[in-house]
């Protein structure tokens, strides 16, 4: 009778054996999931897990790149592009040339899975063939909208920093925003409704400044009322002279293209030379002035300068010579 049980017991040993080695692995425990790390959401609504923070990260746009040189150090940027190495239009040229990675403007799939980052940042309106691509690919791809006001340009820089693992430089960051801004406010708040100046902004294609756009709120940040939302400028479209002297602007702003315009100077010639416009305020006492374009449309933490530079070469007065420097 014992010798039954004992060789019962031996059967059912090797079968359990038997069985364990034919789980995945060959008996072994799977790996355990890493403990700690954090999770991230996109404005898909995608959650993103990290077990660590991300140590080659890269945006494909220029905005996404100017964020990344002031919340990272260079050796954690996978590459970045020409246009946020060139000066004539980047606010980040002297950090991005510390970037060791290089990647064309404007990549498809192929060129950004080489850097092999274990993070990308890309904006909505990206190509989703090229996000698709890179995700079916095993890449993590936090996307983003694009920031058309103050709020926005908020979210997408705490959204940034807690993506790569870095808070609390995203609250360095905002406060630098926020300081600019009040400070602005500070000056420009007592100014009455009826005393706030008009301003219309042109480039090489022309006046610019729908209503739902980013310029619009800068100048709603800066007081200064924006001349193209008086006659709700459609987005894409252009002013006529006939429009222009509707709005009679009290100053005009002309964008800073570099070479290519004479750093905004063949814009103000071409503006302030056409006949049809010389009953308008602004141009009849040549009250004008330049602004880089990656200000104008500066969706980055480089906004608070933009709001600044408007507001003081559109209200000298409210700024003394040693704020101006500011």
């Amino acid at each position: 009778m014992t010798d039954k049980h004992s060789l019962r017991r031996r059967g059912y040993l090797l079968l359990l054996l038997g069985l364990l080695f034919l789980l995945p692995g060959c008996g072994e425990k799977p790996a355990a999931k890493a403990p700690g790390g954090y999770d991230v959401v996109d404005d898909r609504g995608r959650t993103i897990h990290f077990d660590a923070k991300p140590q080659r990260v890269y945006g494909n746009t220029l905005s996404l790149e100017e964020v990344l040189l002031d919340l990272l150090p260079p050796e954690r940027i996978a590459a970045v592009s020409p246009p946020t190495l060139d000066p004539e239009y980047s606010l980040a040229a002297d950090k991005a040339a510390r970037v060791a990675g290089r990647v064309p403007a404007y990549p498809g799939p192929e060129p950004i899975a080489a850097l092999q980052p274990d993070l990308i940042f890309a904006q909505l309106r990206a190509r989703p063939e090229t996000i698709a691509t890179l995700e079916e690919m095993g890449f993590k791809v936090f996307c983003m909208e694009v920031p058309t006001n103050l709020d926005m340009v908020r979210k997408r820089l705490r959204q940034m920093s807690e993506a790569v693992g870095e808070p609390e430089r995203g609250q360095a960051l905002l406060a630098e925003l926020d300081e600019k801004v009040a400070y602005v406010k500070s000056r420009t708040a007592d100014i009455p409704p009826e005393k706030r100046r008009v301003l219309l902004g042109f480039s090489s294609m022309g006046a610019f400044g729908h209503p739902d756009g980013l310029f619009h709120d800068i100048c709603r940040q800066s007081g200064v009322i924006n001349g193209a939302a008086r006659i709700h400028m459609a987005y894409g479209s252009h002013l006529s002279d006939e429009q222009i002297l509707q709005i009679d602007p009290d100053i005009m702003m002309f964008v800073d293209d570099g070479a290519a315009n004479d750093y905004g100077g063949q814009i103000r010639d071409r503006v302030l030379g056409d006949p049809a416009l010389q009953t308008a305020k602004a141009v009849k006492n040549r009250r004008f002035f330049f602004l880089k374009d990656r200000y104008r449309a500066s969706n980055t933490q480089h906004m608070g300068d933009a709001i600044l530079q408007i507001a003081r070469n559109v209200y000298p007065e409210a700024f003394t010579e040693s704020e101006t420097a500011k």
